[in-house]
Formats: C-alpha cells, structure tokens, sequence
C-alpha cells in the first residue's frame, strides 16, 4: 500500500477520487487514467470493453466537475498528485499502470515520479499528446484570457471544434475547470531527478500541433532506457476518436510492464 503525503488538502477516498469503471476484487492490473483539461473521469467509462477483463479501470476525477462540480478546483499540480497518491493508498494493493491524455500526462508523469520515489513505481506509464515537462513552457498565460480569446487559443493550439466551443451551456460549465487545469499546467516548474526507471511509451498524432514530433521524441531524456514514440494520423483528441488505437498502446504497454517486472 502507497502511503499519504501528509501535505494534502483534500478528502482521500478513492470513489471521489478514482471511480472505477471496472472494479476487480483482486485485478491483475490497476489502470488509471488521466483526463484531458477541462474534462472528467467518464472519458474512460467505455475502456473496459476494449482492455483484458482482469485488467481493473480507474480514472481521475478532479474537484469542480460532475459530481464534484461544486467543489473549488485545484490549479497545481503537486495537491492533484497528493489527492491521488492518497486515494491509491486506501485501496487494496495491485500492480498499478497509468494513463494520460495531455494535461493528464502531466499529472501522470508525476504521479509516476511521486510513486517511484515512495518504492511502489507503476508498472507502466503511457503519456499521450503533450509535450515533455522538462521543457520551456510554450504558453504561460492562455488560462487568464479573456473568454473569446480563450476559446480562439482552444481551437487554434489543439483542434477544439468551434460547434463545441460555441455552445454556451456546454462552456458555462467546462470552462472553469479547464481554466483551472490550464493554470495548473502553465505555472507547473519541473524539477530535475532520476530518470523514470519503467517503461514509457508516447503517444502522438500526426495532425496535432502542440506536439511536433522533435518534442514527443525529448520524453526519452526523462527515462531510463528511452521512451518510444507511437503515431497515429489523428488530431489533438484521439484517445476520443481513435479509442481502439490508443487501447492496443495501452495493453501493449501493460504486457512490456508485466514481462519487465518478471525478469
């Protein structure tokens, strides 16, 4: 069992936290994913039907959305790593594997370097459609734009539809978390350490322009042993358009985790 940072301001328990959307008395594997900004953990309600049945699916669910909507958001990302290193440590224990999808790669990242600093490294971590932390912020204020030019740096830096990002009611209550997540990511300073010492793989779209291949390649320099590059010809979200693609990375990963942990 992962124990609690003793620096957390939230409640821990995992059906706050992490909702399963299979839950397993003993899985073979725990899978937990991580959202894109501004969204939640029903993203991953239809995962496993495409993942093997002992494979356990968790994911992210972050204050000021769904259920928890009328919770403060949090807007950093080390009080989002202590909440879910919390609500892991209140579950039975299992070998865990983490997914992230952009802003969620940020926060998987370090949910992997928190773990492997605690002695309970994930068996596998697969980050998705977002550039290596280590890197220079490319935008350090799009959360704090006024609400059109908001919505313009949405559809301009990572392909948003403008039929979603005109609809007022849709906007009215995604926009508030996603400001709070974008902060999180903007004001986020990477801090030097070990190299991740598990298996990584990167997922990248070829049409998406907030990760140019050179970038998605830069994960290696993160990583004992590198981290291979997977493209699909997609955009920005095709963890919602390709789900069959990025599940096949996702149980690839999970089996190269299992054979490495053997050996």
């Amino acid at each position: 069992m992962v124990a609690a940072s003793s620096s957390i301001a939230a409640r821990p328990e995992p059906s706050l936290w992490l909702p399963a959307y299979r839950a397993l008395p003993s899985p073979r594997v725990r899978l937990v994913c991580c959202p894109y900004a501004g969204a939640s953990a029903t993203l991953f309600r239809a995962w496993p039907s495409g993942l093997p049945a002992d494979v356990e699916v968790r994911a992210v669910q972050l204050p000021a959305r769904q259920s928890r909507l009328r919770e403060p958001p949090l807007t950093r990302i080390a009080p989002i790593v202590d909440a879910i290193v919390a609500a892991l440590g209140a579950l039975p224990p299992a070998p865990l594997a983490l997914y992230g999808h952009s802003f969620g790669s940020l926060v998987a990242f370090e949910l992997a370097r928190r773990l492997s600093a605690l002695g309970a490294p994930p068996i596998a971590l697969v980050v998705a459609a977002r550039r290596p932390p280590h890197l220079p912020h490319v935008h350090t204020n799009l959360y704090a734009l006024p609400e059109p030019e908001l919505l313009a740096a949405l559809h301009q830096q990572y392909g948003t539809p403008w039929s979603l990002l005109s609809d007022r009611d849709l906007m009215e209550l995604a926009l508030p978390p996603m400001r709070a997540d974008m902060e999180a990511i903007e004001t986020h300073v990477h801090v030097d350490g070990e190299p991740l010492d598990l298996p990584v793989t990167v997922l990248r779209a070829l049409r998406d322009a907030a990760l140019p291949a050179g970038e998605a390649a830069k994960w290696s320099e993160l990583v004992r042993g590198g981290a291979p590059v997977r493209e699909i010809d997609a955009g920005h979200f095709f963890m919602d358009t390709h789900r069959a693609w990025v599940l096949a990375r996702v149980a690839d990963a999970i089996a190269d985790g299992e054979a490495r942990r053997r050996r």
